[in-house]
């Protein structure tokens, strides 16, 4: 396979560079598919009622996630190519701290994050002027009545802050260390245009996420943009995904540890 891939790589004449940008690339897809996995398994926990936002069918994940590995491994065009191309996604994504300093000044700053956005959003709730569904009324919340304590936490901690910062976020990090490279200079010459680009990339990101938040009323639109900003904020910060999914976590595990107790 590897041969017939390399000669298919020599007769199509396609840049290495190119290659290992779509390696990588496909790498990034089949982890937030994996990651997706994580909410899908909460489902299975006994009490937990499914709802129009979720599955519990971990095929189409599972498939998608082994179909863009594959993919990634075809690029690759070996064993030790795909093996750097994981070890770039890695780095590029900073999920391996180079030093206990930089892990620790991380977590910090994702926990320091995540009590912002608590605070950010008990402020919100309090405006008159912003609406919001009460929390007996929200089908995030009514899907975990019937589990236990300990799984409507996990379910905070754990249903949204890794696959969704994996989707919004993880991009940005493949985009800035693309706009870093000699190709990119080349293709976008100016910093200016450099900026704007990645500029643009982020509000889109945060747009769509935004967007996606809708139940909950205008309050939870109004945070989520907050909760984009913020962890946008971090990623350029610490070049890395892990405080982002850090305050993440810890703002969904407090809201919904103030709600049961």
């Amino acid at each position: 396979m590897t041969t017939r891939t390399a000669a298919l790589i020599r007769r199509l004449d396609l840049d290495p560079g190119v290659l290992r940008v779509l390696s990588v690339t496909f790498l990034w897809v089949a982890l937030t598919c994996t990651a997706l996995l994580i909410p899908i398994s909460l489902t299975l926990l006994p009490g937990y009622e499914a709802w129009k936002f979720t599955t519990r069918d971990i095929a189409p994940a599972l498939g998608l996630a082994a179909g863009f590995t594959l993919a990634a491994a075809l690029l690759a065009g070996s064993r030790t190519s795909l093996k750097a191309a994981a070890a770039r996604l890695v780095t590029t994504l900073g999920l391996r701290p180079g030093t206990c300093r930089t892990a620790t000044v991380s977590l910090a700053a994702g926990v320091g994050a995540g009590v912002l956005c608590l605070a950010a959003a008990e402020l919100l709730v309090r405006i008159p002027a912003l609406s919001a569904t009460p929390a007996s009324e929200d089908p995030r919340n009514a899907a975990v009545a019937g589990t236990s304590t300990t799984v409507h936490l996990l379910d905070g901690a754990l249903s949204a802050p890794v696959h969704e910062e994996l989707l919004f976020r993880a991009p940005l990090l493949l985009l800035l260390t693309f706009l870093a490279t000699p190709g990119a200079r080349e293709t976008i010459p100016t910093p200016l245009l450099r900026s704007t680009t990645f500029t643009a990339a982020a509000a889109l990101s945060a747009l769509v996420f935004t967007a996606g938040h809708e139940l909950g009323g205008p309050v939870n639109l109004i945070f989520a943009a907050f909760l984009a900003a913020i962890t946008t904020a971090l990623l350029l910060w610490r070049r890395s995904l892990v405080p982002g999914i850090v305050a993440h976590a810890v703002h969904n595990t407090a809201i919904t540890a103030l709600w049961l107790f």
